[in-house]
């Protein structure tokens, strides 16, 4: 399975140069300061994937519907199951049972057509290069893709601070250049801010579209293993660090 970019820090950086007396995040004046901001980027192959199937009858009662889709899920979880696909790893979420009318726009008159089963289950895998078959196991087994596929990195801490680490190096940096552009050196740091936003890394991941997988045909034969191309999974990055310099 090919994926994107490889592993990488990208930096980026601002700063704002303060000659003087200042004020560090509300800490007492100090002379000859340095107020860096650096921003710091890294990325992984993910090493986990997320995807959702359906399985769906329409009846002539609601009985019916709901009797025979019940076994086109156990088949869905069974053909899963003997793919590998641990069982703790398929969560059932949305189902219902709803009647479906046909409408008569010449006499504004409703009829019960029938009735219509549906349930969604997502399956989890670390098997990320295995998307494609499992896609393809559903759907021979009566099932159709709901939605994208999801990858992502369990580990999501060690990637936020490989990002850190990135932003830390990249403020040091600036700072250093600075400082030497001044005639002057780093001699300390008076102050560090993290700007962390959970948000940004905790649930990083990136998507592949499974939309050609909705039709049985798509995967009639079962030498026609799709690929799914997914991208590396990025996070994010920022410090503010106040750096002291003299002579």
């Amino acid at each position: 399975m090919k994926h994107g970019k490889k592993i990488v820090a990208a930096l980026m950086v601002g700063a704002l140069f303060v000659l003087g007396t200042c004020t560090a995040f509300g800490a007492e004046p100090v002379q000859n300061t340095i107020q860096v901001t650096g921003n710091g980027r890294a990325s992984a192959a993910p090493d986990r994937a997320s995807m959702s199937f359906a399985v769906e009858t329409k009846a002539s009662t609601a009985q019916k519907a709901q009797s025979e889709n019940a076994d086109k899920a156990e088949a869905l979880i069974q053909a899963l199951v003997a793919d590998g696909v641990a069982k703790e790893d398929i969560t059932s979420g949305s189902y219902y049972v709803t009647p479906e009318y046909s409408y008569a726009p010449d006499t504004g008159k409703e009829t019960l057509e029938g009735y219509r089963a549906y349930q969604r289950f997502t399956v989890e895998t670390d098997d990320v290069d295995g998307v494609g078959a499992l896609m393809q196991t559903a759907v021979q087994a009566g099932a159709y893709v709901d939605g994208n596929a999801r990858f992502f990195v369990k580990d999501t801490n060690m990637l936020y601070q490989k990002a850190l680490a990135a932003a830390i190096t990249n403020a040091k940096q600036t700072a250093d250049f600075t400082a030497s552009s001044l005639g002057m050196r780093v001699t300390g740091v008076h102050s560090v801010q993290v700007d962390q936003n959970y948000n940004s890394y905790a649930e990083a991941s990136t998507s592949a579209s499974m939309a050609p997988m909705n039709a049985k045909d798509a995967v009639a034969e079962e030498t026609a293993v799709p690929e799914i191309r997914y991208d590396d999974v990025e996070v994010a990055a920022s410090v503010q660090v106040f750096y002291v310099f003299g002579k």
